[in-house]
């Protein structure tokens, strides 16, 4: 075990965990996004937006996400080359940008499929009591079912997250540097792979273990709507029906 190389390059690495961190966070952030609208668009049923999304949603959950990362860095720039041929900005795309789409796009294809089975377990009479209030489908949506859903949808959004900073990783196939690039172009110098990789592995570990620690601490807060801690939907379907009848 070489100890003066891990002293050594161990700050190095630790340097670029903000990238790692950034590629996780603004992907996710991605994917949740896209990954709600993908749900909402499902649950309406237009005919053809659901068939390309039933496609689009099949290739992000079959197709390995390596082979997705080399997709994406080699064919998007050549289609939006013959789209734009005289644009100078599609050269200058950086790498990280090509892994946040692929990253988002791959999770948002499962994080849709969690919102739809969340909203399946909100009981559809609060839906029906919403319509009767005259709220609009977006003020249901927003009000009554999603903050609803989006409790039954944390756990499993939580570990989705895990793996989505297990597999920032992979990153670095197409030319991002984060900390497991660095480590391994550290290692090639004097072919210490197996102590790049024991510092990759402690920092990895204990990541997951502070977010995973800081989600459950999340859940605990937003657990307490199940158990009445926040208000409930009838009491809020009261108050809104107070409210409608004070102003008449």
């Amino acid at each position: 075990m070489n100890l003066k190389y891990i002293i050594k390059s161990f700050p190095q690495i630790l340097s670029y965990l903000p990238v790692t961190l950034m590629l996780a966070f603004v992907s996710e952030v991605f994917a949740l996004v896209v990954g709600l609208v993908f749900s909402v668009l499902k649950r309406k049923r237009i005919p053809v937006v659901s068939q390309i999304l039933a496609v689009c949603i099949s290739y992000f959950r079959a197709v390995p996400t390596l082979v997705q990362l080399f997709v994406a860095f080699y064919a998007i720039p050549r289609v939006l080359t013959s789209l734009f041929p005289d644009s100078a900005v599609i050269a200058n795309i950086p790498n990280v940008v090509y892994a946040i789409l692929t990253l988002g796009l791959n999770h948002a294809s499962y994080a849709s499929e969690i919102f739809r089975a969340a909203f399946d377990s909100v009981d559809a009479g609060q839906t029906e009591a919403a319509y009767s209030l005259n709220m609009t489908r977006w003020q249901a949506l927003r009000h009554i079912i999603l903050p609803q859903a989006f409790v039954v949808a944390l756990p499993n959004l939580t570990s989705l997250f895990l793996g989505l900073i297990q597999e920032t990783s992979l990153a670095s196939i197409v030319g991002v540097r984060e900390i497991t690039m660095t480590g391994i172009q550290l290692a090639d110098i004097g072919y210490d792979f197996l102590e790049s990789y024991i510092m990759l592995t402690l920092i990895y570990e204990v990541l997951s273990f502070i977010i995973g620690r800081a989600m459950r601490l999340i859940e605990s807060r937003v657990g307490s709507f199940r158990r009445g801690g926040l208000e409930k939907p009838k009491s809020r379907f009261l108050r809104l029906r107070e409210k409608q009848a004070d102003a008449v």
